[in-house]
Parts: C-alpha cells; structure tokens; sequence
C-alpha cells in the first residue's frame, strides 16, 4: 500500500493529503491523534513539505482538480480516507459521507466504495484473527 501513494505526482500528493484532512475534520474540530499522526506519515512518505499547512487549510474537496488523479491514486484516496476514519475504531457517519462525497468528486461509484469497506473490513477481521491466534491470553 506504501508504494501506491509513493508514486503519487506531486499534484496528486497534496489532493491525497487534503482529502484525508478533510475526513479527519468531518466529525468535528477535535482531531484524533491517531488520525493526525496518520496524515503526517503519509506526508512525510509522499514526501510533501509542511504538512501543517493542510491542517490550517478550510478545505472544500468539491473545488479541487482532480482531473491529475489517476485511477490508482483514486483507488489509494477511498482506501486510505476508509483506513483513517477507522483508525479510531470508530467510523463515524460524518466520516463516511465525507468519503462518499469526496468519491463523487474523483468520478468513482458508490458501489466501488462500499467493495472497498467491504475489503478493509475482510482484511481487518484477519488481522484481528491473527492477534487472536497468536496472543490466545
């Protein structure tokens, strides 16, 4: 998954980035630091300078070009919002129609969104298993 957002252009960095602000501000103006931290990592590995900026920003996704994105980076943006509105294990309703909205602005269907929750949520549940297994006390 690191490669996918490694590849990114350097326009397609900063609309990945805002959009994952934008999730992270969708259910309120206290940011989890989870959530935070998170953004900052995938900045840093994207390689974008002052990340804070983003977090200063009033972001409304709808006016931003994503005629850039391609459709990998598209498939990166819905999975890596999913994995951050989660990462409080608590995916908030706000959040998700924050997703929604933003895969209406990249051209990308509901449906492909719901197969990509749908996905992560698989992937999650092995992970839990694996914990489970391997930690049985």
């Amino acid at each position: 998954m690191e490669q996918d957002i490694k590849a990114l252009s350097k326009e397609e960095s900063e609309i990945y980035i805002r959009f994952l602000v934008a999730v992270c501000k969708s259910d309120g103006p206290d940011i989890d630091e989870r959530e935070k931290n998170y953004v900052n990592l995938q900045a840093e590995l994207i390689r974008l300078e002052n990340p804070d900026e983003y977090w200063e920003e009033d972001i409304r996704t709808e006016d931003l070009d994503c005629s850039v994105l391609s459709e990998k980076s598209r498939l990166a943006i819905i999975r890596d919002c999913i994995v951050i509105a989660n990462i409080d294990n608590e995916y908030h309703e706000l959040e998700r129609k924050e997703i929604f909205k933003i895969a209406e602005t990249i051209d990308m269907p509901a449906e492909k969104v719901e197969e990509i929750e749908s996905w992560l949520e698989e992937y999650w549940a092995v992970l839990r298993r694996g914990v489970q297994l391997f930690n049985p006390n």
